[in-house]
């Protein structure tokens, strides 16, 4: 499973946030929202969860004092959550404070994950993503 695109949405006022439609049948059983970097969070599926946190279990076994500190710091900004019949999760407002997210968001397919985001920390976000993709194409067809 993999999710594309980009979705511009709001939070309600219990700050809910309606996944886009085309995700919801994929996550209608539910996940977890985590928060893996300083500018976004991100909506796993109950197996993908499962292999991120298996790997953050294998560096923790490690004895890597910096692994065992992420591990945490992952694990303590992670919740369980069920979309309800409309598509609508919470999003925890100690998540929403950690990341910028007031009430306009964006929500992008990232792969194997989703990743909401500030709409105006997306927009500047975006902007040298399209730098990296110019740099990138440059005489090279990377289309298949």
């Amino acid at each position: 499973m993999f999710f594309t695109g980009a979705y511009e949405h709001s939070l309600d006022a219990k700050g809910r946030l309606i996944l886009p439609a085309k995700f919801r049948d994929q996550l209608q059983g539910g996940g977890w929202l985590c928060q893996p970097t300083g500018t976004c969070l991100a909506l796993y599926s109950r197996d993908v969860f499962e292999q991120v946190a298996a790997m953050h279990r294998e560096r923790q076994r490690s004895g890597d004092e910096k692994a065992a500190n992420q591990a945490r710091a992952f694990f303590a900004r992670s919740f369980e959550f069920v979309p309800d019949a409309q598509g609508r999760l919470p999003i925890p407002q100690i998540l929403r404070d950690k990341v910028g997210i007031n009430r306009e968001v964006t929500v992008i397919g990232n792969n194997s994950r989703i990743e909401v985001w500030d709409r105006a920390t997306w927009a500047v976000a975006d902007a040298t993503q399209d730098n990296l993709l110019n740099e990138q194409s440059q005489g090279r067809d990377i289309s298949f």
